[in-house]
């Protein structure tokens, strides 16, 4: 009985955790060979059954993707799903639900001992007492347990696991997932590739997948970002001459979708179909696919954004400091440069967005330059790039602004013109000063009146001038004019009998004025004035008798031209005054010649204001004065006589007009005569007052070169400017001209009585310092 409590205690302790280690060897080995066998038939007919239910629900979505054009998302999702629903359960039904059942060996041996009513139920009993927890007293005896299981044992021998647990009822199962195994292989076999296209776009519904149909189709542009207010053009090329028409589905902002007809296009390819769909200005983004037939593609996202776009430019100039001039800005600029070479150009660019690149470009016919913006900040928080770059010399061109996004876009094109304005050198003019080359006594004084202009600032001013071969350069004086150092104004006298010119017998010179640009800007510039030449010939005229002459004659000149022309429009309207009382309205030919009388009239007092300008201030002052009054009196009065015509009514009115207008022209003609015997009457007494004038001015250059004597003299160091005979030569001659001059008009005695007083002091001095 201790053994026996041991036993059952033994037993029903480890009957959790080794419940069949009391039941023979032989009995646990054939049963648990029947459970395997019995697992493995289902799961090969789990596995076949899952195969089999996942392979036909993902091809009958194949089949159904392959046929019917399916456009909602949400309802290839939902297919999708159906088909991953039917194959687990089917794996559920077929696998996992067999397999989680507990095979016990008592209930396996129940099942063999119902297939095999002759074993008598002995293995199933054998395995129910020794694995049981009951006491053995309630058990029964030993003995019977022990023959019991004996002959339990010998029935377990003859157990056929492979005719108890046969694999047959897997084979149904088994041969349906090969048949749709082989259907899906064959399938891969004939065309794999739309196969495998198939399968993933029902195994992956969310990937974009175009339809089978339309993997040939190719669309332009795609995936595209374009600026907004662009057109767009969408083109769809499908590779199958049957389809006859193709429309545009678009999935807007709101997720609504719009389907819009695509227009057929040409195409150069005869095994192809063309289709177009243009948007004149994208305004919003959107997705979109093409249906062509049965094909239809995959989404592409068109975003339309907005370009960089310009708000502004604002530029800065500082100018180089040689010009002395302030900067200079200009905000909302016309954009459009021309400033002086070496300005500093400072631009600030106004945007709608932050940009990638920004990129200034300076473009000429020989160079280009280009320059990285930098971002800007300002006040308002406006996005802004600033670009800054020097102008160099000789540019003539353009300059654009260009600026570029994340996504490629640019701005429209902005070009404007640029130029660089040189610094020009001086100009230098020389008043009064008509000829180029003149001859003159070598007693003569010329004197220069001369100025310059400069952009900026005339730095100096020189006469250069070659003396019978010799470079000789004179340092000018010159005054600014108007507080301005860009204009100035000087005078000199160039004394021929002083050095450096005394002695010469030619001299060529020209005045030269030099401005301040720097040399890093290839300066400094110079401008001279024409070359002049002077033969000096002591019998030669002066040189304010050759001004005199020449004023005189262009006077003379003028007065005749314009007294033609007054000629000529009185003699036009005296022909129309004596039409015009006859004709109610003025004919062809005589409108010809008002108009004629008018024109002559006209160009008499331009002549009159051009000869009087270039006597002003010369030595017929008073003649100047009455061509003036000539031009602005009578002739313009004629003029206005001959418009006046043309708005009277009456003819008579008409013809009393035109009668005026006579007079006037008349009137002209008589007081440009009367200026013509006025010069002839003046030139004499000018003439001699031009010499006298000379005369004095040349015996204070005597008196003035006596002084050099003595000092020479004295030092007797220097060459005197002139010997004693030389000076006294030159006094016999003053006193020879003053002599011919008194003989013509005796009344000149009085005005030479200072030269004579001034020659004979000077004269006197001279012997005595001789002797």
């Amino acid at each position: 009985m201790g053994y026996q409590k041991k036993g059952w205690f033994a037993m029903k302790a480890n009957h959790d955790s080794n419940g069949t280690s009391q039941v023979p060897v032989e009995i646990v080995r054939a049963l648990r060979t029947v459970i395997r066998r019995a697992r493995i038939a289902i799961l090969l007919r789990g596995a076949a059954a899952s195969v089999a239910s996942a392979l036909a629900a993902f091809l009958l979505l194949m089949a159904l993707d392959a046929t019917v054009v399916i456009f909602s998302q949400t309802a290839r999702v939902a297919l999708s799903c159906a088909a991953y629903a039917v194959a687990a359960a089917a794996a559920w039904w077929f696998l996992a639900r067999p397999l989680a059942r507990s095979f016990t060996l008592e209930g396996v041996a129940r099942i063999l001992e119902t297939r095999h009513p002759e074993l008598q139920e002995r293995i199933s009993s054998t395995v129910e007492i020794l694995t049981s927890d009951d006491h053995p007293a309630v058990k029964g005896s030993e003995a019977l347990i022990r023959a019991l299981t004996e002959q339990a044992v010998r029935d377990a021998t003859v157990i056929r696991p492979r005719s108890e647990a046969p694999l047959a009822p897997a084979v149904p199962m088994l041969a349906t997932a090969a048949i749709i195994l082989a259907l899906f292989a064959s399938m891969l076999a004939v065309n794999p590739q739309k196969t495998a296209f198939l399968l993933v776009r029902v195994a992956a519904p969310m990937i974009n997948l175009p339809n089978v149909h339309a993997v040939n189709i190719e669309v332009s542009p795609g995936n595209a970002v374009v600026a907004e207010q662009s057109p767009v053009e969408i083109t769809a090329r499908v590779k199958d001459r049957r389809v006859s028409k193709a429309a545009l589905r678009m999935t807007l902002a709101g997720g609504s979708e719009r389907s819009e007809m695509m227009t057929p296009a040409l195409s150069t390819n005869p095994s192809e179909r063309v289709f177009v769909f243009s948007v004149p200005a994208a305004r919003q983004s959107f997705r979109y696919r093409v249906l062509a037939g049965d094909a239809l593609t995959r989404f592409y996202d068109l975003r339309v954004v907005p370009p960089p776009a310009l708000r502004g430019v604002d530029m800065n100039f500082a100018y180089p400091a040689y010009t002395g001039l302030p900067p200079k800005t200009e905000q909302n600029a016309e954009g459009s440069i021309s400033e002086i070479a070496g300005t500093e150009v400072s631009i600030t660019a106004r945007l709608n967005k932050h940009v990638a690149s920004a990129l200034l470009t300076v473009q000429t016919q020989s160079s280009s330059l280009c320059v990285t913006g930098t971002p800007a900040r300002l006040a308002d928080g406006t996005p802004a790039y600033s670009f800054r770059f020097a102008l160099q010399p000789y540019i003539n061109g353009s300059w654009s602004l260009r600026f570029t996004d994340e996504f490629g876009l640019s701005n429209s094109k902005y070009e404007k013109t640029i130029r660089t304005i040189p610094d020009a050198p001086p100009v230098v003019t020389v008043r009064h000063l008509e000829q180029r080359e003149m001859r003159l006594n070598p007693e003569e004084i010329l004197p220069l009146f001369y100025s310059a202009n400069d952009d900026f600032a005339v730095a100096k001013m020189e006469l250069c001038a070659d003396i019978d071969g010799r470079q000789r350069t004179l340092e000018l004086p010159a005054e600014p004019e108007s507080n301005s150092q860009a204009r100035v104004a000087g005078s000199f006298m160039m004394t021929m009998s002083q050095p450096p010119f005394a002695k010469a017998s030619r001299i060529t010179f020209q005045i030269r004025a030099t401005d301040n640009l720097p040399p890093d800007l290839k300066g400094p510039q110079s401008g001279a004035s024409p070359a002049y030449t002077i033969i000096l010939d002591p019998s030669a005229p002066t040189f304010d008798e050759q001004a005199l002459n020449a004023e005189e004659q262009a006077l003379r000149d003028g007065i005749q031209k314009a007294l033609q022309a007054t000629e000529a429009a009185r003699n036009a309207g005296q022909t129309a005054a004596a039409r015009l009382p006859a004709e109610e309205q003025p004919g062809q030919e005589t409108a010809r010649k008002i108009e004629e009388a008018r024109t002559r009239a006209s160009e008499a007092g331009g002549i009159l204001e051009r000869a009087a300008e270039s006597a002003q201030a010369g030595f017929f002052e008073k003649t100047a004065e009455d061509l003036r009054r000539i031009s602005e009196g009578p002739l313009q009065q004629a003029a206005r006589a001959a418009d006046m015509i043309a708005l009277l009514d009456r003819p008579e009115d008409r013809a009393e007009k035109a009668r005026e207008m006579v007079r006037d022209l008349g009137e002209a003609a008589v007081q440009l005569d009367r200026a013509l015997k006025d010069i002839e009457k003046t030139s004499p007494e000018v003439r001699r007052a031009v010499e006298l004038s000379r005369l004095a001015a040349r015996e204070q250059q005597l008196a003035a070169a006596k002084l050099e004597m003595e000092k020479a003299q004295e030092a007797a160091a220097e060459e005197p400017p002139m010997t004693p005979d030389e000076w006294k030569i030159a006094q016999e001659r003053i006193a020879e001209r003053l002599a011919k001059l008194m003989q013509a008009d005796p009344s000149i005695a009085a005005a030479a009585a200072p030269v004579l007083t001034q020659q004979a002091e000077t004269f006197a001095s001279l012997l005595m310092d001789a002797a």
